[in-house]
């Protein structure tokens, strides 16, 4: 089975994945680390020197490469959902889980890491609270397409026993 965790940036995604797989014995697969190693490049210089679309050529094509592994949580990244109809098909070989969490939440957990981050790098408070609910409100439709829905701010290790229950 294949588990997809969808969700802004600085909702969690890679940090809950990762906890989540070591707990119940699954693979982990983060869906930037593995674009970074395949292009030999960081995420960040990807969308400097080869523009967006072309990261997002590349990240439909590891996601669904991510597929060949089995038992597997993959995080994907913020936009993932958003491009090539990627949720849909997602949602046709696996389970996902979107993680929602409010603005002030998104903001608070990306503040400290914007350099990383190509869409938000070199911005100052106010723009990134904006750029947050900005393209949260144009991401909402992808995201709750998402078979199951976890509040960011409330999770825990046993936060994801409810989905495998399921």
């Amino acid at each position: 089975m294949h588990y997809y965790l969808v969700g802004f940036m600085g909702s969690g995604k890679s940090y809950w994945a990762n906890v989540w797989a070591a707990k119940n014995g699954f693979d982990f697969v983060d869906l930037d680390k593995v674009i970074e190693e395949k292009e030999s490049m960081s995420v960040l210089d990807l969308f400097e020197q080869k523009g967006e679309e072309y990261f997002r050529v590349t990240e439909a094509a590891a996601l669904r490469d991510a597929e060949k592994s089995e038992n597997t949580i993959i995080s994907c990244g913020g936009g993932t959902p958003c491009f090539y109809d990627n949720m849909d098909w997602m949602n046709l070989h696996g389970v996902t889980i979107y993680l929602s969490a409010p603005p002030q939440f998104l903001l608070s957990n990306i503040m400290s890491d914007t350099v990383k981050r190509p869409l938000v790098k070199n911005v100052n408070e106010n723009e990134l609270l904006y750029f947050i609910q900005q393209t949260l409100a144009n991401r909402k439709e992808f995201y709750e397409k998402a078979k199951f829905t976890l509040v960011a701010e409330g999770l825990n290790e046993d936060s994801f026993d409810m989905v495998l229950k399921d």
